[in-house]
């Protein structure tokens, strides 16, 4: 028995990192482990479907880059958000107040471990962020995260 289809946006913060999340939404959407043809320059936006373990069905909105601002269509009726990106999320956050007006919004923030330096949380340790680190974008680790943050967000929102 599916539940109402959850929607996650994933997105990076930097052009150097939009591979990453093009790749790792191809990957947990079971598409082939390799870019999409698609001219990037007219193309923001990408909308996957996927089922989870057959309980959670998960729309994926894949913005190539999110500049800082996401569109406000996206963060309507988003349930989380995944971030891949090396820096700290603290202007992200500034700049998508609307999205994380309530603290408890679910982050994935996926981190790149090439860029594998000391990452202090403070500051952030009032909002709902979960922290990962990869080593590339078929790293298996990707998976697993993804599954214990995603069955976690589908037993919150079960409540």
């Amino acid at each position: 028995m599916t539940t109402k289809k959850m929607k996650i946006i994933i997105t990076s913060l930097a052009k150097s990192e939009s591979d990453y999340s093009s790749l790792i939404a191809n990957r947990l959407s079971g598409l082939e482990f390799n870019n999409l043809s698609f001219d990037k320059k007219h193309t923001t936006l990408r909308l996957l479907e996927l089922s989870w373990n057959n309980v959670v069905d998960v729309e994926l909105w894949d913005i190539s880059v999110a500049n800082y601002t996401l569109p406000a269509i996206a963060t309507f009726e988003a349930n989380g958000l995944i971030l891949i990106s090396n820096e700290t999320p603290k202007n992200f956050i500034e700049k998508n107040s609307t999205l994380f007006a309530n603290r408890d919004f679910p982050l994935l923030w996926m981190i790149p471990s090439k860029h594998n330096r000391p990452i202090t949380s403070s500051g952030f340790s009032s909002y709902n962020i979960t922290k990962v680190q990869f080593t590339s974008a078929n790293d298996d680790s990707i998976h697993s995260e993804f599954n214990n943050w995603i069955t976690k967000l589908h037993k919150n929102l079960k409540r």
